[in-house]
């Protein structure tokens, strides 16, 4: 069982804590709104801290230092690069994945930058979108 600490805890970031604990997965969800806290904690049952995960103490607090994976989920591509970067270069985690909110911030989530793997939505849809336009043909 491996632990992953998920950054971001609204709707992909609770979505992400339900799946991976069905997987026996030890998850630990940081979130700094309350709100957002309040509606993962009504659906999920994890490990759940209040706070920014853009502040390195409260991953250390957290304990990214026994990860196995970091998860940048949040609504703001600038939190979620600086949570990779701290994930991997400060806390050396080995996988490091983030969510790209913005498409045009594509270009600086890459492994330079601290960032595994880099997820866009508007990138996946486009892929989607264009293979099936080649499959109708």
């Amino acid at each position: 069982m491996s632990t992953i600490i998920i950054a971001g805890g609204g709707k992909i970031g609770t979505e992400l804590a339900s799946v991976l604990l069905k997987q026996d997965h030890k998850v630990i969800v940081i979130e700094k709104d309350k709100a957002a806290a309040e509606k993962l904690r009504k659906r999920v049952t994890c490990t759940l801290v209040e706070d920014d995960a853009c502040n390195p103490s409260v991953l250390k607090n957290a304990g990214i230092a026994g990860a196995g994976m970091v998860a940048a989920v949040t609504g703001h591509d600038e939190d979620n690069l600086i949570i990779c970067q701290l994930a991997k270069f400060e806390f050396e985690v080995p996988r490091v994945v983030a969510k790209i909110n913005n498409p045009k911030n594509e270009w600086l989530f890459i492994k330079e930058m601290g960032v595994d793997v880099a997820i866009s939505s508007a990138h996946i849809i486009a892929q989607l979108i264009e293979k099936e336009a080649h499959s109708q043909t």
